[in-house]
């Protein structure tokens, strides 16, 4: 099995679920924190939502540490990047239908 696979579908939902959920109180977050500074809710520049997902793709990484789910992936052959392949494709989707469909 090569270093950059991806891992295997047990693990899928559950790193799909968890960077939703991270990218969610990401935003969350955000909007408390803008409104507030009594400023537009939810208008980002394009480095803020960068920003968001690199803390979302540390996050997730983190929360696999955490649960002791890393080992287990690494003995699988399965990378921090095959790892962030998986995780942040649904946040960015997310962050592209906001701003394409609400312009926020």
């Amino acid at each position: 099995m090569s270093p950059s696979s991806l891992p295997p579908s047990p693990f899928l939902g559950r790193l799909i679920y968890r960077s939703v959920a991270f990218w969610l109180l990401g935003r969350i977050m955000l909007a408390l924190s803008f409104a507030l500074m009594a400023q537009p809710a939810l208008e980002l520049r394009p480095v803020t939502r960068i920003a968001l997902l690199a803390v979302v793709g540390v996050a997730v990484w983190l929360d696999l540490r955490r649960r002791g789910e890393e080992v287990i992936l690494t003995n699988l052959g399965v990378s921090r990047w095959g790892v962030m392949a998986v995780a942040l494709p649904a946040p960015l989707a997310g962050e592209l239908l906001l701003y394409w469909l609400l312009g926020v």
